[in-house]
C-alpha cells in the first residue's frame, strides 16, 4: 500500500511537470537554493533588472527586481501584450525592491541634522512652550472682544416659571412666568477700565510669549552646540580606541615575547577600557542632547551613523 502511494505521487507530481512547460523552464532559470522556494510559485528570473520586449511593433519596458512576482509573471506579459494591442501604448511598470532589508530589530533613524538656523526657525514654530504662550496670547486678545462692547447692546434677559399650586391652596393649576431683562447702565468709565484691564492682560500674555521663545531658542543654540561638540567627541574617541586597542595588542605581544613587563600590558589595557567608557558616556550625551532638540522641534534627527555601536564584549576578538 505505502509503495503505492509513493508511486501515485511520483506519478502526479512528474504529470504536473510535464504539463507545465513554464514551471520547468522557470525551475531552469532560478538557482538550485532557489528553486525549493519557488515550487509553488511560477517566477521567471530575468538576468537583469530591465528587460526590453520588442514585439508587435511596440516597446514595453519592464523594470524588475530579480524574483519579484510583480515583474516576472506570465499573466503580467500577457497584459502588457495586450495593452499594447489594444490601444497603442507603452506601459511602464515599476515593482519595488524586495530585496531591501526589512529587519524590524534595525533601529529607525531621523533626518539629517541640519544648519542651526533651520533649527531655530523650526523650534520658533513647534516649541511647546511657544506654542502655550500663542495660546495665552490669544485668549488674552478674546477677552478685548467682551471688554470693548458697549452696556446698552448687550442686556440681560431672565425668565422663571412656575406651574400648579402658586398660592398654596390647592385649588387651581395656574401656571406663573415672570420674566425681566436688565440693561446695565454704567457710570464713571467702567467700560474703560475694563478695556485697559484687557490691554494689560494682553500685555501680560505677549511679554510671557517673548521670554517663553528666548528660552526655548537659547536652548535650542545650547543643544546644537552639545550636538556638535558630541558628535565631535565621538569622532576623537573612536580614532582614541583604534589607537590604543593596537597598543594594547603591541603591549602584550611584548609581554609574551618578555620584552616588556605584564604591568605595561595592564596599562595599555585599562588606558583602552577608560576611552571605551568615554565613548559610552559621548554617545549618551549625544543621545540625550538628540531627545531635548527632538522636544523642541517635534521632528527625530539622526548626526552619527552609528552612536550606539555593538557592545565591546560582544565584538570578535581581534586578530593576533
Amino acid at each position: 500500500m505505502k509503495k503505492f502511494q509513493r508511486a501515485g505521487r511520483e506519478a502526479e507530481v512528474s504529470s504536473v511537470t510535464q504539463s507545465s512547460p513554464m514551471r520547468s523552464q522557470s525551475s531552469q532559470n532560478v538557482a538550485p537554493e532557489v528553486g525549493a522556494h519557488t515550487r509553488r510559485h511560477v517566477w521567471h528570473s530575468f538576468p537583469s533588472s530591465q528587460t526590453a520586449f520588442e514585439r508587435y511593433g511596440e516597446r514595453v519596458l519592464l523594470i524588475s527586481d530579480g524574483l519579484s512576482p510583480f515583474g516576472a509573471t506570465s499573466s503580467l506579459r500577457k497584459f502588457l501584450r495586450a495593452v499594447v494591442l489594444s490601444t497603442g501604448m507603452t506601459p511602464l511598470l515599476v515593482a519595488p525592491a524586495f530585496a531591501e532589508d526589512t529587519d524590524p530589530s534595525r533601529r529607525a533613524r531621523g533626518e539629517k541634522l541640519p544648519d542651526l538656523e533651520r533649527v531655530l526657525a523650526v523650534v520658533a514654530d513647534n516649541a511647546p512652550e511657544i506654542q502655550r504662550g500663542k495660546a495665552f496670547v490669544n485668549a488674552s486678545r478674546a477677552t478685548m472682544v467682551g471688554a470693548k462692547l458697549p452696556p446698552i447692546g448687550n442686556p440681560d434677559f431672565q425668565v422663571f416659571g412656575e406651574s400648579g399650586n402658586v398660592d398654596g391652596s390647592n385649588v387651581t393649576r395656574d401656571v406663573f412666568i415672570d420674566g425681566t431683562m436688565t440693561v446695565p447702565w454704567e457710570i464713571w468709565g467702567q467700560r474703560s477700565k475694563r478695556i485697559r484691564e484687557s490691554e494689560a492682560y494682553t500685555g501680560l500674555a505677549q511679554a510671557t510669549l517673548g521670554s517663553q521663545k528666548a528660552s526655548a531658542l537659547a536652548g535650542a543654540v545650547t543643544t546644537y552646540g552639545n550636538i556638535v561638540v558630541s558628535h565631535a567627541r565621538i569622532d576623537v574617541l573612536r580614532d582614541t580606541i583604534q589607537i590604543a586597542s593596537d597598543e594594547a595588542e603591541i603591549y602584550q605581544a611584548r609581554a609574551e615575547a618578555g620584552d616588556a613587563t605584564v604591568r605595561d600590558s595592564r596599562v595599555a589595557m585599562v588606558e583602552l577600557a577608560r576611552n571605551r567608557v568615554l565613548l559610552a558616556e559621548a554617545q549618551a550625551d549625544l543621545r540625550t542632547s538628540l531627545a531635548a532638540l527632538t522636544r523642541l522641534t517635534k521632528k527625530s534627527f539622526e548626526t552619527h551613523p552609528d552612536v550606539s555601536p555593538e557592545p565591546p564584549w560582544r565584538r570578535p576578538p581581534p586578530p593576533t
